[in-house]
Parts: C-alpha cells; structure tokens; sequence
C-alpha cells in the first residue's frame, strides 16, 4: 500500500520508476529504512529499478483538510431544461391542448420540432423570463438556501436545430442575481447531446425508452466533442464569478455506458474545469462508481447521489429510525465526499393524500427531519428536487413545503443548523432525534472572524497536504483571512510551532490528527459513524466533507 500524489509519478518501459519525494516516503518492509532524496527542492526524485512485486509503508508527517461549509440548495428544474410533468402546458401545441400521438413531444427536442422556430421561441423566452425571477434568489437567500443547481442542455451553447438560441443571457442574469444575494451557483450537466440517461430529462433521447417511437438515444460518448466544448465554454464564461460553485458534468448517466469510456470522458471534464478554476467543485454522478477508479490526482470531486423514497431507495416505512439507517447506508460508505444532489419529501408508495391531515403532517415532519439528519451528518450538503413545479402545495416544491413547515428556514419551529459545521457539535443537526444538548441559536451566533468575501466556496480553510519523513511540502495555498484550523493531540511542542496548519485547538471534533508512522491516518469530521469516537476520527479516505488524501 502507498500513498501518493499520482502526477509527480513516472515509470518507464524498463520498470524504472520515479517519484517526487515531497509526496510520498517509502519505507522497505524488510530493512525499515526510508528512501530518502538529498534535496527538498521541487521536482526532486528518488529513482529505483526492477520487475519484481515491493511493498511500501508510508510515513504520513501530518495533513489539512479543506473545510467548506454544508451546501444546503435546490434545484432550479425545467427552468433551462423543460420536464413535462413539471409544466405540461409547455408541451401543449398551439390551440393550447396535448399531442393525442404518445410519441410526440416525449422530450424538449420533439416539443421544438414540433412546434416550429418561431412559435418554440416566443414560448420560451416568455417561460425564461418568468419561471426564476431576482425574487426567488432573494427569497432562498432570506430562507437558508445557499445554492442553486442549474440544469441545462447542450443547446444553451449550441442550439442546434430544432432548438431555439436564447438561453445564455438568462444563465448570466441567474449568476448576477446569485451574486448580489450571496447564493451559489453548481451548473449541471443534465441534457449532453446523444443523451447520457435515455429518458426524457435530457431533453434528447429519440424513442425515449418507447419502442414504438423508434430507437432511444444513449449516444452522448459519440458527441463528446461537442459536450466537452460545452463544458469548455461555461468553465470559460463563469469560472470568475464570486456566485460559481463547480460543475455537475453529466447527469444520471445509464449504468449501460461503457465504464473506461465514461472514466476517459470525465477525465478530460476534469482537466477543462481546472484549468478554468482550481478551487471549483468537480461533480461526477455514482454510475460505475468513478469514487473507486484510479484517477491522476483529483482534487475537490464529489460524488452525486440522487435518492427518491419509493425510486431509487425502496419505499418509506413508517419507521422513521429505519428510513434513517437505509439512508445512511446509501450515502455513508463512498471513497470521496457526497452531495446529495436531488431528493424531496415524495413518499412513493403511500397514499399520503388520503390520510387524514394530522396523520400526515406528523409522518412528513419526521419525514423531513430524517432526510435532513440523514443528508446533514453524512454529506456535504444537498439540492432538494425542485424549487417549484406547476403543483401547489406539493412535495415536489422546496418552497411550497418550508412554508407549510415541514423544512426549516420559514419559521422558528425548525431551524438549520449552523452551516459553518466544524464550528458546532454533530448533535446540532440530528433534526429528528433531538438528542443536542447545545441551543443551536447559541452555536449560529458565534462570531465569524474570516474574510469579508461572501462567496466562501472559493476560498478553502486549510488547503496544506504535507507528506514526508521530515519536511513539509505545501500544495496549495491559504487566504489570510480565513482561519486555519488544527487539533493537535499530541504534546509535541515541534510539531505544534512548527505546523503552517497550526492556529489554535478547537476541540476534538475541529481539525486534524498528528500520526505517528504505519499509524492509521484518521481525519476530523469525514464520514461520521454511530459513536462519538468514530465521528471524531472519520477514516480519511472515508466520505464526508471538504478535501481527501486518497489511500491506494
């Protein structure tokens, strides 16, 4: 086993191979002597040859972990990418009735296609104009939403026929108005040219998974150019905004897809996004499980996780501590850090409607509170499907459901707690168990001595990786005016001068842990477990928050 910054890595045809040893230290397993080189100065090697299998041990001197705060969003569907239950008006022809023939207007290409440029364009700049206004921004802000996810299709950049252009100037006032009210913005990927899923939410899927509407696309690998560029473009375009959080860059693509193409398509995603941007979040859906695949040194990844009740997770029992365990167990056991990037209060597979009201009200307030425990303690952070759709009071509306009361941020009955998570114990956030002996009023109200710029996601806490017998080697870069975090559980007056991480102890559950050489490397407020003991020390290579080492 090794550890291992993958790009300072080469190896010849010979089996030679080198590495650069400000980021790894290897250790002999049969002498215990360490590999070392005779300078710190970048770009210096240690070189060794031979075919035969070598085990190594590694020292791990110490180590940061980027510290973002929870992501607590909604999802702005149909806005750029129309969803016919969501607005089936939209899908109507021009006497304003549906298609009779089931195979019209499946998707938004067929609905534009149908309808003609002319007729498709007034139609949807007056749906743009009006389905997400500066209100609305205003409103999340006012109401603890922090971020907004955005999908979109190929055709914003490229609308090719039958669509219609016109779309990109509504993305930049999305993005002033996210930065004038201190919201973030995660662009996602949801319609790629060929169709990623096969199924009407990309827009593009030709049959659409009904075989008597001729063949389903699922093609979007043969259209990689054009995706990428797509990619390419919004990087280009929106990777300075304050308001830019990271990029979503294929949405729940087909477990049908090749796996090594898929892997070889989010690579050069990957390298176009952080080209733009090296503190933006790079979103990749849980298809094949690209968490587990042996990426050249991916920073700031997340794996998205979309779970429905009744969909995508077997349906709510009414047992609410049971539903809680099936949701950790979806979300807990991932190699990187899980954003929960769709979920609502639908309870499929319960007539809710027919319940009687208190009935109900009590079963979708322990409903929510479950998810909300579940997604708060296990990830970091979610969007919640959707802002808003064509239903009143329904549970498919974020809005809709804050106010009837059942999610927090529309009154004092259910409050969030403090995003800032590193800052409060985990009990805070156990909305359904209750079990916080703290007033979270009291932990929220704690003064922030950070930096003056509201758009935190651009700028980490801690972003130090040291890795070595001796030395420290620094990777990235601290903004002065953010605090640096470090518990230090060691009386070790050295490496508490001598750490670039250092500023003070926090208590047990802020920070990180000081290792002492084969120890196992365990971090601060990763993956948290059932114990206290294991929240403190979640695994480093564990799913939770901010930053990952990476254990092969």
């Amino acid at each position: 086993p090794f550890l291992a910054n993958r790009r300072k890595y080469k190896r010849t045809n010979n089996g030679e191979a080198k590495w650069d040893l400000r980021s790894v230290t290897f250790q002999s397993e049969e002498t215990r002597r360490y590999l070392e080189s005779d300078t710190n100065e970048a770009g210096a090697l240690v070189k060794f040859s031979g075919r035969d299998p070598m085990v190594w041990w590694i020292h791990l001197s110490g180590a940061c972990e980027t510290l973002r705060p929870l992501i607590r969003g909604v999802n702005l569907g149909n806005c750029f990418v129309l969803e016919r239950w969501m607005a089936g008006y939209l899908f109507h022809n021009e006497s304003g009735n549906p298609w009779q023939d089931a195979c019209h207007a499946q998707d938004e290409y067929s609905l534009m296609a149908l309808l003609g440029p002319s007729v498709a364009r007034r139609r949807l700049e007056e749906h743009w104009a009006s389905w997400i206004s500066e209100a609305d921004i205003r409103w999340m802000s006012e109401h603890g939403i922090n971020a907004v996810r955005v999908p979109f299709g190929y055709w914003m950049v490229f609308p090719m026929s039958p669509f219609v252009p016109g779309q990109l100037k509504y993305l930049e006032r999305l993005f002033e108005w996210c930065e004038k009210y201190s919201v973030t913005v995660l662009l996602d990927f949801h319609g790629l040219k060929g169709s990623q899923t096969g199924s009407p939410t990309s827009g593009n899927c030709g049959g659409c998974g009904n075989h008597s509407c001729g063949k389903t696309w699922l093609r979007f690998l043969e259209e990689q150019k054009i995706n990428l560029e797509v990619i390419r473009r919004l990087t280009v375009r929106f990777s300075l905004s304050p308001a830019y959080l990271g990029f979503a860059v294929a949405n729940e693509v087909s477990d049908t897809v090749g796996k090594q193409d898929l892997m070889d398509f989010y690579q050069k995603a990957y390298d176009l996004i952080r080209s733009q941007n090296k503190d933006a979040l790079v979103v990749l859906y849980e298809t094949h499980a690209p968490s587990l695949f042996p990426w050249d040194n991916f920073q700031g990844t997340l794996m998205d996780i979309h779970i429905y009740f009744g969909w995508s997770i077997d349906k709510p029992t009414l047992d609410q501590q049971e539903n809680l365990r099936r949701a950790r167990a979806r979300i807990a056991h991932v190699h990187w850090p899980v954003v929960v990037g769709e979920w609502s209060l639908a309870a499929n597979g319960h007539p809710t409607l027919t319940w009687e009201p208190h009935r109900r009200d009590a079963f979708f307030d322990k409903f929510a509170k479950m998810q909300l425990q579940a997604w708060e303690t296990h990830s970091i952070g979610w969007f919640y499907w959707n802002y808003k759709s064509r239903f009143v009071n329904s549970t498919w509306n974020y809005r809709d459901m804050c106010q009837v009361g059942w999610l927090p941020g529309c009154g004092k009955e259910l409050e969030f707690g403090p995003s800032e998570w590193w800052r409060a114990p985990t009990c805070v956030y156990a909305y359904m168990d209750g079990i916080c002996k703290s007033n979270v009023a009291d932990v929220a109200e704690i003064p922030y001595t950070g930096g003056g710029n509201p758009m935190w996601w651009l700028v980490p806490v801690a972003a130090i990786l040291m890795v070595g017998l001796t030395t420290f080697a620094v990777t990235g870069a601290i903004n002065p005016g953010w605090k640096k975090l470090l518990w230090d559980g060691t009386d070790d007056e050295f490496r508490c001068e001598q750490s670039p991480c250092r500023e003070e102890a926090r208590g047990l559950e802020v920070g990180w842990q000081w290792v002492t050489p084969n120890a196992v490397v365990r971090g601060g407020r990763g993956a948290r477990g059932q114990t206290a003991q294991e929240e403190r020390f979640a695994e480093l290579y564990g799913a939770g928050r901010g930053q990952r080492l990476l254990l092969w």
